[in-house]
C-alpha cells in the first residue's frame, strides 16, 4: 500500500542514520582520491549555493590516487559501455521455441536500434563517467526519468553520493531510495512536467525548495511509488508509478548485512593515506636538510631578522677579508 508523507519522512531519517556511519570513510576516499569531486565539502545541485571552483588539493601531495580513480572510470566506461557505442542488444532468450526466435530477434533488433539512438541522444555517457567515480568509493546511482523532447527522449542524472540513503529488503535488494536536496523552484518546473502549473511569484522563482525524492517498492501491487515531497510544507508535489526502480543503484563488493558498498577506493585508503603522509613528511624534512646560507657583509648579526629557511641569505659580521661561516 502507499505509504504516508509521515511514514516516508521518518523512514528517511532512519536510513541517513544508518548512511552517516558509512559517511567517514566515504569523504576521506573523496578527499585524497577525488578531491575535485569532494561533495562532502563542497554542494552544488540547482540551488543558490556557490557553484565556484574551489580548490581541494590543498593538503593533496601525491596524485596516485587521483589518477587510478580516473583509470579506474576510464576502465569501466571502456568496458561496459562504451561512449557512443551501439552496445544495446537483446536477443530471444531460451524460454522461446526455436521456430519463433527468429522473428523475435528480427523485432527486438528494430527496438535496440531505438533504444541505442535514444541512449545516444541523451547524456547518458557523461553520466555514466560521474556514476563510476561514486562507484569507486564503493555505492553509486542514477536517476533515469523520462525527456523534455524527442531530441532528449531520456533524462539520465547521476545522483551525489551524499544526497542520497537507501533500504534493503528482505531479499537483498534495494527497496526503497531517498534524496534529500536543494533546488532552485524555477527548476522544479523542468524536472517535472506534471508540475508546469505549480503556482509561484517571480521572486519565488529563484529561491530554494527543499525537497525529499523518494521511491519504495510495494509488494501487494508489485509497483515502484515515486513520490517528490516538499519538505517545507510536508506535502506531495508528485506521484507516480513504476514497474522498475527508476533510481539504479550499483554497490561494489557489498558485504552480507551492509546495505552499502566497499569500492576499490576504500579498499586502498589506507595505503594512499600513508603514500600521502611519506610525501608530506619527506618534504617537511627537506626544510632541515637544506641549510640557509651566510652571506658575510659589514654589518652586525641581527637575531630577530635570522631565517632559517632553505637557501635563505644570512648577514653575518665582517671579521675577515672572506665569508666565513657564522660561530654559534
Amino acid at each position: 500500500m502507499k505509504q504516508s508523507i509521515d511514514i516516508l519522512i521518518k523512514k528517511h531519517g532512519k536510513a541517513q542514520t544508518v548512511k552517516s556511519t558509512w559517511d567517514t570513510a566515504y569523504k576521506e576516499i573523496f578527499e585524497y582520491a577525488m578531491p575535485s569531486r569532494d561533495i562532502y565539502q563542497k554542494t552544488y545541485s540547482g540551488s543558490n549555493n556557490n557553484p565556484d571552483y574551489q580548490d581541494r588539493r590543498s593538503n593533496q601531495y601525491s596524485s596516485t590516487a587521483e589518477n587510478s580513480a580516473n583509470e579506474f572510470v576510464n576502465t569501466m566506461q571502456d568496458l561496459l559501455c562504451p561512449p557512443q557505442a551501439n552496445w544495446i542488444d537483446i536477443e530471444a532468450g531460451p524460454l522461446f521455441k526455436d521456430e519463433d526466435k527468429e522473428g523475435a530477434n528480427e523485432e527486438l533488433a528494430k527496438i535496440c536500434t531505438v533504444a541505442n539512438e535514444y541512449k545516444n541522444l541523451s547524456t547518458f555517457d557523461m553520466t555514466f563517467s560521474e556514476f563510476c567515480y561514486d562507484l569507486f568509493a564503493g555505492t553509486a546511482c542514477m536517476l533515469v526519468l523520462k525527456g523534455e523532447d524527442m531530441y532528449s527522449p531520456i533524462c539520465f542524472k547521476a545522483i551525489p553520493i551524499t544526497e542520497y540513503c537507501i533500504e534493503e529488503g528482505a531479499d537483498g535488494h534495494v527497496c526503497a531510495v531517498y534524496r534529500k536536496y536543494t533546488m532552485r523552484k524555477e527548476l522544479v518546473k523542468e524536472q517535472w512536467p506534471e508540475l508546469k502549473n505549480l503556482k509561484m511569484t517571480k521572486e519565488d522563482q529563484d529561491k530554494d525548495m527543499d525537497i525529499l525524492e523518494t521511491c519504495y517498492y510495494d509488494k501487494a501491487l508489485k509497483v515502484y511509488h515515486y513520490v517528490v515531497i516538499d519538505m517545507q510544507n510536508k506535502s506531495e508535489l508528485l506521484s507516480r508509478e513504476y514497474k522498475t526502480n527508476p533510481f539504479i543503484v550499483l554497490r561494489w563488493n557489498k558485504a552480507a548485512g551492509e546495505p552499502y558498498g566497499r569500492g576499490p577506493g576504500m579498499a586502498a585508503l589506507n595505503d594512499i593515506k600513508t603514500l600521502n603522509l611519506i610525501k608530506e613528511y619527506g618534504l617537511r624534512a627537506l626544510a632541515y636538510n637544506l641549510p640557509p646560507l651566510l652571506v658575510q657583509e659589514d654589518a652586525m648579526l641581527d637575531v630577530d631578522q635570522l631565517d632559517m629557511t632553505p637557501f635563505a641569505l644570512n648577514v653575518v659580521p665582517n671579521t675577515q677579508t672572506s665569508i666565513v661561516p657564522l660561530q654559534l
